[in-house]
């Protein structure tokens, strides 16, 4: 089909992706009293925030936790559309537990409970005298520590940070490197220091790590049902196929199917390598900008399962657990190498041997996301992007994933209902995002902070939002956070006229 004009006379500015960062920018550029079109290119609404419901569960896509709730970038975006808190994080007391690899810890809500974790911490740990002031240093740095300072630690990796204070405890640097490092689905010795610091400094300092009530598509839903409320319109199952440029300048959008909406101004929410090479085209760009472009690194991404159980089995808000397969192994003499050589083996396509789990539990925060006394679980581990081959079937990961769950939560498989798994393409695919990176950015040395890909482009009226670009912090909060970023620069652009 030929491309068909859109009717209307066209848009202040066009916001791609539903995600965090797409529908806090669409419902702030509303708020400023621009025209605004926010386009999906599934039916539902959210992205990896997205949910389906099954046998009276509602699940999420993704595998979620939010560290700051409404004291971070997602509160602030309800605070500026005149709608605070109307979405609620719950908290449990317990707000996890770190398993496996011969460790047991509970993260705790309260403060007072605070020294017996650290005790417990250090006890399990084996924490020699000679380091436990220094150890004591580290999380005392972690809450403390000034942003300025913080941000001198931006161009560093987080096992230099942690060994500044163990030194050469490999063991020490491995487990607690590893915590540092856990949200950036990336290894920890490639992650920010400073990205680490300036995100574990909210979540300990505010105790804030929670889940929204009405799950992680209540997020999406309360942004875009305000984004409407301000005149925004929304179009779902509509992929945008093409991002118009003429002379240097956006002219607007095409979706499937040729039709065409003018915009002065164009949001991505895509990731960089996206929205340069198959949705503009690269001839639009300067060289220097499509080769720093092509040079991106991208996280990995993860297998998932989803499962509802016929009763509670597992008490506290979320999992973080290992599992080892060769019994004869101490995870207590475990060295740095041997943590790089599972990572190496993610990212030759092999199952590592020690198996990785992150498992939020919703229902444990929100009973009504799983029917009357029965519980829901999701869970992923680490997989490498669809751009690696897989030496071991997709399959064999999930049953994997399944058997480690099966292993920390005794008796999971025996009380499943039902057991729902996606594999790294169904992930990719549902995203949107070439090869599926969990964070298509990465916070790696090279790319947070100043370093950061910005969110304004060479293209006038072109700019990225999400993961790709701006924005600090974990995750979803981080594209909820470029998401405000975007939508300030947009309103001052078109504010002052610089987009014709």
């Amino acid at each position: 089909m030929g491309i068909m004009e859109n009717p209307k006379n066209g848009y202040d500015a066009a916001v791609i992706g539903t995600g965090l960062g797409g529908c806090a920018c669409g419902a702030l550029l509303a708020k400023a009293g621009l025209k605004t079109l926010i386009l999906e290119k599934n039916e539902k609404i959210g992205g990896s925030c997205s949910y389906y419901e099954k046998e009276g569960f509602k699940v999420d896509i993704g595998t979620h936790m939010f560290t700051r709730g409404n004291y971070g970038p997602i509160g602030e975006v309800q605070r500026r559309l005149g709608i605070p808190r109307r979405i609620q994080f719950a908290q449990v007391s317990d707000l996890a537990l770190l398993t496996g690899a011969g460790y047991s810890l509970i993260l705790p809500k309260e403060a007072y409970r605070y020294p017996a974790f650290y005790y417990q911490l250090y006890r399990q740990l084996d924490v020699p005298l000679k380091d436990f002031i220094a150890v004591s240093k580290l999380f005392y740095d972690l809450v403390m520590m000034p942003d300025s300072e913080i941000e001198k630690w931006d161009e560093r990796p987080v096992d230099e940070f942690v060994a500044k204070y163990v030194g050469k405890n490999l063991r020490l640097l491995g487990y607690l490197g590893g915590i540092l490092g856990l949200f950036f689905v990336i290894p920890f010795w490639e992650a920010s220091a400073g990205e680490a610091i300036w995100s574990y400094k909210r979540m300990f300092g505010e105790r804030t790590l929670s889940y929204p009530r009405g799950g992680a598509s209540r997020i999406p839903s309360v942004f875009l049902e305000a984004a409407q409320g301000l005149g925004a319109d929304l179009l779902t199952g509509s992929r945008v196929t093409r991002i118009r440029v003429e002379n240097g300048q956006v002219q607007g959008v095409e979706i499937e199917g040729g039709t065409f909406f003018p915009a002065r101004a164009v949001v991505s929410t895509t990731s960089l390598r996206d929205s340069v090479f198959h949705l503009v085209g690269e001839q639009h760009f300067p060289e220097l900008y499509r080769e720093k472009v092509r040079k991106l690194k991208k996280s990995i991404i993860a297998f998932q399962v989803k499962i509802g159980l016929d009763k509670k089995l597992f008490k506290a808000g979320a999992l973080f657990g290992a599992r080892i397969r060769d019994k004869n192994f101490d995870p207590k003499k475990v060295t740095l190498e041997e943590v790089k050589k599972g990572y190496q083996e993610i990212m030759e396509g092999k199952i590592p041997q020690v198996t990785m789990v992150y498992c939020p539990v919703p229902s444990n925060f929100d009973p009504a996301l799983a029917p009357p006394g029965k519980q829901l679980i999701t869970a992923c581990t680490a997989g490498p992007t669809t751009d690696v081959d897989l030496q071991d079937p997709p399959e064999k990961w999930l049953d994997e994933l399944v058997d480690t769950l099966d292993e920390l939560i005794p008796g999971l498989k025996k009380h499943m209902i039902w057991c729902d798994r996606f594999d790294t393409k169904f992930i990719a695919n549902w995203i949107g995002k070439e090869f599926g990176p969990a964070i298509s950015t990465a916070q790696t040395v090279d790319q947070v902070g100043k370093n950061r890909p910005l969110i304004r482009t060479p293209i006038r009226g072109l700019y990225f939002a999400g993961d790709g670009a701006g924005g600090r912090g974990v995750g979803t909060e981080l594209a909820t956070q470029s998401g405000i970023e975007c939508s300030e620069m947009v309103a001052s652009d078109l504010r002052f006229g610089l987009l014709g």
